[in-house]
């Protein structure tokens, strides 16, 4: 990929299942300096005031182009934080969709893809498929079926064929534009293995967009 463009495969695998893994975003000591930060602090608040290695990560130089490429020339965080499991945890379910929300959308037309929130998800572990962790609907960003995955899918009493748990290593970013359910829809599978996971969401949105619970930061 340029510094000012995602490449034409990139865009096919968004458009197709709604997000995509970028290896390689930070280096080892950048995940380092992050965990051994989070080890040492309470871990309150957002995940962006825990000091200038986590404000970078909000306009990181391999990132920044995929927010401009999908959202147009004004971007803004909309908000963050930052989810931490343990083996045998489970976090949350799979929640939102297309329009359920009024601003969480994804169009296309013309070439152009914009939506209405995008997210970064940090992994700083190494996570395998099976091990647990963030999970998602593949191209449920488009379904017209949204009310009919089941309560017991949703929160995951039951695992179809269809929801994923993505492979990440601790240097990669998941990065979906996405309507809340899309694909990814946020909610991480129990931890079945020894080990800690802790991902930094970043949501960040055009920015003529806002929510209730955004801190209105510029980009």
């Amino acid at each position: 990929m340029s510094e000012n463009s995602m490449t034409a495969e990139e865009k096919f695998i968004v458009d197709l299942q709604g997000y995509i893994v970028i290896q390689n975003v930070l280096d080892p000591d950048e995940v380092n300096e992050l965990n051994r930060i989070i080890d040492q602090g309470d871990r309150q608040g957002r995940s962006s005031l825990w000091g200038k290695p986590f404000k970078k990560l909000i306009d990181h130089p391999r990132i920044f182009p995929y927010l401009l490429e999908l959202m147009g020339p004004h971007v803004r965080l909309d908000h963050d934080y930052a989810i931490f499991m343990e083996q045998g945890t489970s976090r949350g379910r799979l929640h939102g969709g297309p329009d359920v929300v009024g601003d969480h959308w994804y169009k296309y037309r013309d070439g152009v893809i914009r939506n209405g929130l995008s997210v970064m998800t940090y992994a700083l572990a190494d996570v395998n498929e099976g091990n647990g962790g963030f999970a998602c609907i593949p191209g449920s960003h488009k379904t017209n079926f949204l009310r009919s995955v089941p309560k017991e899918v949703r929160q995951f009493d039951r695992d179809p064929h269809y929801v994923k748990q993505p492979a990440m290593k601790a240097e990669d970013v998941l990065f979906s534009p996405r309507p809340w359910f899309t694909a990814p829809s946020l909610g991480p599978h129990r931890m079945n293995v020894d080990l800690s996971c802790t991902n930094i969401v970043l949501a960040t949105r055009p920015g003529t967009l806002t929510t209730l619970i955004s801190a209105n930061t510029m980009i």
